[in-house]
């Protein structure tokens, strides 16, 4: 909770793993299915 922290301003630090074929979830190749699992938190929803 952000109460826990004084407010939304805080760190995180954000694990991201390849698939098992080395693909990352920002690659042209990602699958939606695979990029849908692992959102980038510096990056709005759309």
């Amino acid at each position: 909770d952000i109460w826990f922290y004084d407010g939304p301003d805080f760190r995180i630090v954000q694990l991201i793993f390849p698939s098992t074929s080395g693909v990352w979830p920002w690659d042209a190749e990602a699958d939606e299915w695979f990029r849908k699992r692992q959102p980038l938190l510096d990056t709005p929803p759309s």
